[in-house]
């Protein structure tokens, strides 16, 4: 496999910015096509969103990042993302599942929770949702990417 630094950036008319590095393409099936995997990520803290998104873009995935419920959805209403990777709280009066939930509900994109908190309140509070997988913070960025792989694998 032949590797590229080059990095492609896009911006859409709403203004939202993807990045998507051709670093080890992830790709999947669209209509008889192959297409890079979309990626949100929704998390509110800035070091974390910004590492998660870097990594994943060299890996190959199409990124978008978020910090907020708002936010979120005018990302995924752009995007139309295959994977969100949600933080469980979020600095606001939604949080995480709030988004989850909203985000399977209009684009039915899978789910990767991120979370500091207790994992069993978290399933309990999200067994009407399809989640890929429960990560546990600190979590490292490739247990991440391989949650993500599987998500979409498992779509």
């Amino acid at each position: 496999m032949e590797s590229n630094s080059r990095t492609e950036n896009n911006k859409n008319a709403s203004g939202i910015t993807t990045t998507r590095s051709p670093v080890d393409d992830r790709t999947a099936e669209v209509g008889g096509k192959d297409r890079a995997i979309r990626v949100l990520v929704v998390e509110d803290h800035r070091a974390l969103r910004a590492s998660l998104a870097m990594f994943l873009e060299f890996h190959g995935y199409v990124v978008t990042a978020s910090a907020s419920f708002d936010e979120a959805l005018q990302a995924a209403a752009a995007t139309k993302p295959d994977v969100a990777v949600c933080d469980r709280h979020l600095n606001e009066d939604r949080d995480g599942i709030d988004v989850a939930r909203e985000l399977q509900r209009q684009f039915g994109c899978r789910l990767v929770f991120v979370s500091g908190t207790a994992m069993d309140d978290l399933r309990a509070a999200t067994k009407d949702l399809d989640v890929v997988a429960y990560i546990s913070k600190p979590a490292l960025p490739d247990r991440i990417e391989a949650a993500v792989r599987k998500a979409k694998v498992a779509g």
